[in-house]
């Protein structure tokens, strides 16, 4: 976890404009104080209990995770020590997509916080279809607790441009691993889906 934390310490993801997600610009001014999340902008997950990366403010920090909708209505908070958090982003009830934008921010100082990010889930029938292409794609590959299990199912999420899955099992691998292969193939992953301001 050292390496990771590290690793998380030094990431940076600026501003990414997904085409494929249809919703309206979100203004987003960055505070001088400001918490990275390790996502884009906007995006689409597909495993509905995601784990959302963020860049530690030191090692005692308690951070605020926030969802809110569309309306800017709170609709689930929790603290957490960690800089990562695992959400469940799926209504059991729908079988359509969901949408959320997803925040966190520094507990006793509000003003260190991050941007919000719209994140929207696959509908039941998208998630379908892609589990029958990964089934069929990589072969039970994917099967198993290890870093090449999770560089493997990262460049299948990637190569359908469900980032945040991808980034989540790229971290894995490294905490699976902790060796430089895993930090540099983390590196590239960034280098090729995030652009610099």
């Amino acid at each position: 976890m050292q390496t990771l934390s590290k690793l998380l310490l030094i990431t940076s993801l600026s501003l990414f404009s997904q085409e494929s997600l249809k919703a309206e610009d979100i203004d987003n001014e960055s505070p001088k104080n400001m918490i990275e999340v390790l996502l884009p902008e906007k995006s689409r997950v597909m495993d509905s209990n995601a784990v959302i990366h963020w860049t530690a403010e030191g090692v005692e920090s308690t951070y605020i995770v926030s969802l809110t909708d569309l309306f800017d209505r709170v609709v689930y908070q929790r603290e957490t020590t960690n800089n990562y958090f695992k959400v469940n982003f799926v209504n059991p009830d729908s079988d359509n997509a969901q949408m959320v934008f997803f925040s966190v921010a520094l507990k006793g100082n509000e003003e260190v916080s991050s941007n919000k990010h719209l994140i929207q889930t696959l509908s039941k029938k998208e998630q379908n279809d892609l589990r029958s292409k990964m089934n069929e794609e990589l072969e039970g590959s994917t099967y198993g607790n290890d870093a090449l299990a999770c560089v493997t199912l990262a460049n299948f999420y990637e190569q359908y441009n469900l980032l945040v899955d991808a980034s989540d099992n790229y971290i894995k691998a490294i905490e699976l691993s902790s060796d430089e292969d895993s930090v540099i193939r983390f590196n590239e992953f960034k280098n090729r889906n995030f652009q610099s301001n």
